[in-house]
């Protein structure tokens, strides 16, 4: 199992127990003056859970069935969200091409450069996903 596979795990456990901590906290009912607020909090991350569990399985199964979409041209590729510190190091990849803009961990492509370069991309559409990508 790859790790697309265990994301998309991962998000409908919680998602589960999610719905069972917001469905217990709503039959138990209780009069005290925080309780709506944890039912809104918690129906909110319902919510994104649920959001976020619907796109992994979409690209899980596109990866599954490999169904990968591929887009040749001219690429930016940017380095994101420096983490800074004492080792500060940049840790996401954004590649544009044409419309197209998809991220990737820096940690799975050590190799690649700031700057602007023909290439062509491998990636999932639902969630952007950068899988491989060719400089040419």
């Amino acid at each position: 199992m790859n790790e697309f596979t265990y994301t998309t795990l991962f998000l409908i456990l919680g998602t589960l127990v999610t719905l069972y901590i917001l469905i217990y906290m709503i039959r138990k009912k209780r009069e005290h003056e925080d309780f709506a607020i944890s039912v809104t909090i918690l129906g909110a991350l319902f919510v994104a859970l649920s959001y976020a569990s619907y796109y992994s399985i979409l690209d899980t199964i596109d990866l599954n069935k490999e169904n990968i979409a591929t887009i040749n041209g001219t690429c930016e590729i940017v380095f994101l969200e420096n983490i800074g510190g004492r080792f500060g190091e940049y840790n996401l990849i954004q590649v544009n091409v044409d419309n197209i803009s998809v991220e990737a961990e820096m940690g799975k492509f050590p190799e690649l450069e700031e700057g602007i370069f023909q290439c062509e991309i491998n990636y999932l559409e639902n969630t952007q996903t950068l899988l491989n990508i060719n400089l040419k």
